[in-house]
């Protein structure tokens, strides 16, 4: 599984890490969707936990496509040695003038994306409980990146970009540069 995923990877994201927040680093096609109106980061009831899953379902469904086969990839950083426990399935080498050097650790699994069916490991990832986990669709290479706010989508191309941003245009951030 790890050269299929390797040679997917490859094809659309050469030289690039599996990471949400580097990919956004990149000049690639990239748009954020805020999980909850006016930009609140958090849910604080069970209707406002049901506009996450339900804008997460919707706006993944746009890149994935829905019932479509597609990578997951769950990623951490490992600063230091090397751990002596376990092997991920791949490695990165991570290094950023604000951090030491240190090794970017994911696992990853062949998944088909369905709505309803991931809502434990979105709740997690919104509640700030767990990161860097994002999905790829085999057959495009795009991507969903949700984190503890909102979600990052790596389309295509940037018409792809101008299509979601106008059809989801009150979910997008306010801020300048689309944070």
């Amino acid at each position: 599984m790890n050269e299929q995923f390797r040679a997917d990877w490859s094809r659309f994201h050469p030289n690039q890490e599996p990471t949400g927040w580097l990919l956004r680093a990149r000049p690639i096609p990239w748009v954020r969707f805020h999980a909850l109106p006016e930009s609140k980061r958090y849910a604080e009831d069970a209707a406002e936990r049901a506009t996450i899953l339900a804008r997460a379902y919707i706006l993944a469904a746009e890149v994935l496509g829905e019932g479509a086969s597609c990578w997951m990839i769950a990623s951490y950083y490992w600063f230091g040695a090397k751990a002596a426990e376990g092997e991920p399935t791949l490695e990165w080498v991570y290094d950023d003038d604000d951090e030491d050097l240190g090794i970017l650790r994911s696992e990853v699994s062949l998944t088909e994306w369905r709505s309803g069916a991931h809502d434990t490991s979105l709740m997690a990832i919104a509640e700030g409980q767990t990161a860097h986990e994002v999905w790829m669709a085999r057959a495009t290479g795009e991507i969903f990146a949700p984190y503890d706010g909102g979600f990052d989508l790596f389309p295509s191309d940037w018409t792809r970009v101008a299509v979601l941003k106008t059809k989801w245009a009150s979910w997008l951030s306010s801020y300048p540069g689309g944070l």
